[in-house]
């Protein structure tokens, strides 16, 4: 991944991105005024599940994006999303989470917005 200076950077050493020392990712999205949280990553029963709850229950709109999610199993894969998409999240597809960000003005036009994968 292209990591430019402008990128916020997090260390993660828990299952779910909520739990990074010392509350940097909730502080970072405070400071963005971030209101929905888009999640990818790996394992989809695991880390982005985790992180898709913590950030459901902290109030956010949560997005987890199937098919840029993967887990070891497709049945664990498609058992987490089923979780997610009844419980926690909304669950899209790629292209059609591009083509909803595509029409949104980014209130962060020109500044790096950083990741947190799942």
């Amino acid at each position: 991944m292209d990591v430019t200076p402008s990128d916020i950077v997090l260390d993660k050493h828990r299952y779910g991105a909520f739990s990074c020392p010392a509350r940097a990712l909730p502080d970072a999205l405070s400071r963005l005024g971030a209101r929905m949280l888009i999640v990818t990553g790996t394992l989809t029963n695991c880390c982005c599940e985790s992180t898709a709850r913590e950030a459901n229950m902290a109030g956010y709109k949560v997005i987890v994006v199937s098919d840029a999610c993967a887990a070891v199993t497709d049945a664990e894969h498609n058992a987490a999303l089923l979780n997610l998409r009844i419980n926690f999240a909304d669950v899209r597809r790629t292209r059609e989470v591009l083509r909803m960000v595509a029409v949104v003005p980014s209130p962060l036009a020109g500044e790096g917005v950083g990741r947190a994968d799942g």
